[in-house]
């Protein structure tokens, strides 16, 4: 009868054993495919990053293009400018030199006018005397 008993009791240790054997089983299931699925969410979010850092890349890249671009642009433009500041001297060194031609015939102008001016009292004056013989 004892060993009915002992044989009884270890039937339901095996029992309850096996029960928790079955148990840890199960859990490490779950957690493997707790695992496997997070292990899936972090390869989907390592991608999406991967394409955000190639997407950032091509827009560092583009930037880079637009600002030598820009840069190409803008030296053109200053030396249009110097150009362009050369003409304006030019021109204004030509303008200049056409008032001083200016000044000076209206110099000749007056002078020619004072002359005239000069004849035309000396022919009235001759005028006069004329008349007077």
């Amino acid at each position: 009868m004892r060993l009915k008993i002992v044989l009884t009791k270890q039937r339901q240790e095996v029992t309850t054993l096996t029960q928790k054997v079955s148990q840890l089983e199960d859990n490490n299931e779950n957690l493997n495919r707790q695992q496997g699925e997070m292990l899936k969410m972090f390869e989907a979010q390592l991608k999406e990053l991967n394409q955000e850092l190639q997407i950032l890349k091509q827009d560092s890249a583009n930037q880079k293009e637009e600002m030598t671009r820009l840069k190409q642009e803008k030296e053109i433009i200053e030396e249009n400018c110097k150009e362009q500041n050369i003409n304006h001297q030019e021109l204004k060194n030509e303008v200049n030199q056409g008032k001083i031609s200016h000044d000076e015939l209206r110099r000749e102008f007056i002078t020619e006018k004072d002359s005239h001016n000069e004849l035309k009292r000396e022919f009235a004056e001759e005028k006069n005397s004329h008349d007077e013989l």
